[in-house]
């Protein structure tokens, strides 16, 4: 094999298969701009109408985050995928091997998955908001800070309690 012939084989496949892995993340990049615009949309179409004005934007923000977060993470997995198969890499031992790591997260994920889905429903329904004082899980306190995980409370005496949101199952709302 002389100079000529690698340097042309080396110019075929980067152009050939360059190329596409290429396209592959420019189209990846749009479709994630897209994807983010679409859904800051649909959900300040949706959320306007149901919560108070003070605290909007930082509900708007926290629901969009999580979902954006979790979308453009799938996008990009697949678009990794699609390159790792346009490299000549096999990709089903790959794809069986992030199934079985999946599962295996989902069952150790539980109560993670109970705390997410509680502080989204916390959200939504607007059950309370930073800068309440509630009483939940036995606790009672102002809200300094309140995510699809945590609630986080600060007692009369100073301290601070992290509240898995799970454990949220009665709120006292002082008004």
């Amino acid at each position: 094999m002389n100079l000529t012939s690698i340097v042309e084989n080396l110019t075929g496949w980067a152009l050939n298969h360059g190329l596409r892995v290429v396209l592959i993340f420019v189209i990846t990049f749009i479709f994630n701009k897209f994807i983010r615009s679409l859904i800051k949309n649909s959900f300040e179409k949706q959320i306007e109408e149901t919560i108070n004005q003070n605290n909007k934007k930082q509900r708007i923000k926290t629901i969009v985050d999580i979902i954006d977060d979790v979308t453009i993470s799938a996008v990009w997995v697949i678009a990794i995928l699609m390159i790792l198969s346009e490299l000549g890499v096999n990709t089903s031992p790959l794809l069986t091997a992030l199934g079985a790591i999946g599962l295996a997260f989902g069952f150790a994920a539980r109560g993670i998955a109970k705390d997410f889905l509680q502080g989204v429903f916390i959200l939504l329904e607007d059950q309370f908001r930073i800068g309440d004082t509630v009483k939940v899980a036995g606790m009672e306190g102002k809200v300094i800070d309140l995510n699809p995980r945590t609630t986080i409370l600060k007692t009369e005496d100073g301290k601070t309690h992290i509240i898995p949101n799970r454990e949220i199952k009665i709120v006292s709302k002082k008004q």
